[in-house]
């Protein structure tokens, strides 16, 4: 069983000897304190993430897909190959984050952060991408923008 604090005052108790791997789709993990957690290949598809800080965790390839992150905090995380599509992002904040070949399509950034973030070959067919600030990003050739979008040189 795993305890999972959330800076509502709650906890949520998680029926697993391990994070990694786990399946967390649907959970209530509103203002979740994940920071420095190793979290890769978690499946939170559709899970209330809002609020929800993951400074310098763990989440290659985990499956994030329509959760909700909305100002939730990612700060020196590595999210290498992660699955974003149709994920609520607006305000989030991913500072030095690895995004490299993560998938964001669909996703709604409007006043999310990418300051020094990784995005190389990522897809970043994003709604309200025209709101997000990309300061200090890395990207290369094979990151997806939307038609008509000119990334920060």
């Amino acid at each position: 069983m795993i305890k999972i604090e959330c800076s509502t005052g709650e906890y949520v108790t998680i029926d697993v000897a391990s994070l990694r791997g786990a399946n967390l789709d649907g959970y209530e993990l509103h203002r979740a304190q994940l920071n420095g957690r190793t979290l890769d290949g978690v499946s939170f598809r559709g899970t209330n993430l809002r609020g929800a800080n993951f400074n310098d965790s763990d989440l290659t390839e985990a499956d994030l897909s329509s959760a909700r992150l909305q100002v939730a905090t990612f700060e020196n995380a590595v999210m290498k190959g992660a699955n974003l599509r149709n994920t609520q992002l607006a305000g989030a904040l991913f500072v030095a984050t690895d995004l490299r070949n993560a998938d964001l399509s669909g996703a709604d950034i409007g006043h999310a952060t990418f300051r020094g973030a990784s995005l190389q070959g990522a897809n970043l067919q994003c709604r309200r991408i025209e709101e997000a600030s990309f300061e200090g990003i890395s990207y290369d050739d094979a990151t997806s923008w939307p038609g008509g979008f000119i990334p920060p040189t």
